[in-house]
């Protein structure tokens, strides 16, 4: 995403966010929990050192229900949010 001198070149002048593999495992309904961790770790590890990243990630359910979905999203996004503070949540899903 940033490898190829992105971030250097425009510095805080861009955001680019992405980064989670919406279209393999983490994404899917069956996925663990420790998958949909891990995936959210790489993304940090990865692209959270550069200025100007912004995390975003999605997750597939077999429901209409915008309950649902939400339901399937916030774990995701409160363990993005655990890195940024630097806290590992343990058995947060």
């Amino acid at each position: 995403m940033f490898s190829n001198g992105t971030s250097q070149k425009y510095g805080s002048q861009i955001c680019i966010s992405g980064g989670f593999n919406s279209n393999g495992r983490p994404a899917r309904p069956e996925a663990t929990d420790e998958e949909v961790r891990t995936e959210v770790w790489r993304c940090m590890d990865e692209y959270g050192k550069y200025r100007g990243y912004m995390f975003f990630g999605f997750r597939l359910t077999k429901s209409l229900d915008p309950q649902v979905n939400l339901a399937a999203l916030m774990p995701m996004l409160q363990e993005a949010e655990s890195y940024r503070k630097g806290i590992k949540l343990d058995g947060l899903f």
